[in-house]
């Protein structure tokens, strides 16, 4: 059986023109992270459901020609799904303005056909029958969190806006992550673009696409980014904005390494994962990585020993030697990294008596 999903499909004018329902829908992509965009959806008389890029093109981007295949289910808001009733096959992810447009399309998508309907906000347990000819079935799965990306998304970024002022946006944060203003300032480095104190949706997008899902701040599940944790990996000045190994030794080579172990923390090519770089001057000036991952909110793991944040690993790195190799006759050679490269310029030298506080301090 041929899937029900089709893409780079023409929309007539007539289609258009008598279209049952149209308007703006926030649509996630089909990808592994939440990544929202405005299209133009079309609903048309044959119940075929058109996206487009642009509201006055005839390009359709992807259709559904078989909504009877589909399921509607319901979210909190705005947000509801296109969800196979086959069970297998992609669910689309959809978002209104608000929860009454929601509700024109329920009724334009239900009219006349039997399409299940299922709200997930409705109270646990029970089952009631509409009106019209669908199953509404109500049952409370829905977490406190769902949707917090998408809202900060529609939020920040309505329609085809791609830019957000710096200000607006914290607000966003604030009201939708529960987070406090001194933490989302950590993360303006990674999601300002060249121009001062603009958000760019793409720079916004990659760092969600690192730290997903975000959660509100106080969520006791072990899943999920806060934007307090983020701010504990990403806000110190020894984190450099960096994900490859030749990025990393573009950066180093800038410093000298005859006398000075120079080190960074970047971002690794594996989500969840996060990557120490070094050029130890006993190896002469051979590239040495080092691998830590977060295993969940809280626990962090670096060569075989937990921790419980990334500037514990930091302590950890400053204060005993490295494993950095195998020398004549497999003896382990060893390194102690001292000073950390800085994505705002200045030097932090990270000695290995240092206390926390001094640590803390020098993070800026």
């Amino acid at each position: 059986m041929s899937s029900p999903v089709q893409r780079s499909i023409k929309v007539s004018e007539e289609s258009k023109r008598d279209a049952l329902m149209s308007g703006w829908l926030q649509k996630r992509g089909g990808g592994r992270f939440d990544n929202y965009k405005w299209r133009w959806f079309i609903l048309s008389k044959e119940r075929n459901l058109y996206w487009l890029k642009k509201k006055e093109s005839n390009d359709a981007l992807g259709m559904i020609n078989s909504l009877e295949n589909f399921e509607i289910v319901s979210n909190s808001g705005g947000h509801f799904q296109l969800k196979p009733r086959s069970g297998s096959g992609r669910i689309f992810y959809l978002v209104c303005e608000d929860s009454k447009e929601k509700q024109n399309w329920m009724n334009k998508f239900t009219e006349g056909k039997y399409i299940p309907f299922v709200d997930i906000q409705a109270n646990q347990g029970k089952t009631t029958q509409p009106k019209d000819e669908c199953t509404v079935v109500d049952n409370e799965s829905d977490s406190k969190n769902s949707g917090v990306s998408e809202q900060v998304m529609a939020t920040a970024f309505p329609r085809e806006t791609e830019t957000c002022g710096w200000s607006e946006f914290k607000g966003i944060l604030e009201k939708n992550l529960i987070a406090l203003p001194s933490e989302i300032d950590q993360l303006k480095d990674f999601c300002v673009g060249e121009k001062e104190n603009v958000v760019e949706k793409e720079k916004w997008n990659k760092l969600c696409d690192r730290f997903s899902p975000l959660v509100r701040e106080g969520d006791s599940g072990e899943k999920g980014y806060t934007i307090s944790e983020i701010a504990s990996i990403i806000g110190p000045a020894w984190f450099i904005n960096c994900s490859s190994t030749t990025e990393a030794q573009e950066i180093l080579n800038k410093h000298p390494q005859k006398e000075d172990n120079w080190f960074l923390v970047r971002f690794s090519s594996t989500t969840g994962c996060f990557t120490v770089s070094a050029k130890p001057s006993n190896r002469d000036g051979q590239m040495t990585e080092w691998r830590i991952t977060r295993k969940k909110r809280g626990e962090f793991e670096f060569e075989g020993q937990p921790f419980v944040s990334m500037r514990e690993i930091i302590l950890r790195i400053v204060k005993k030697p490295l494993v950095c190799g195998l020398g004549p006759g497999d003896i382990l050679i060893t390194c102690q990294l001292s000073k950390s490269c800085s994505r705002k310029g200045q030097v932090l030298i990270i000695a290995n008596n240092h206390s926390r506080r001094d640590l803390r301090q020098q993070q800026g």
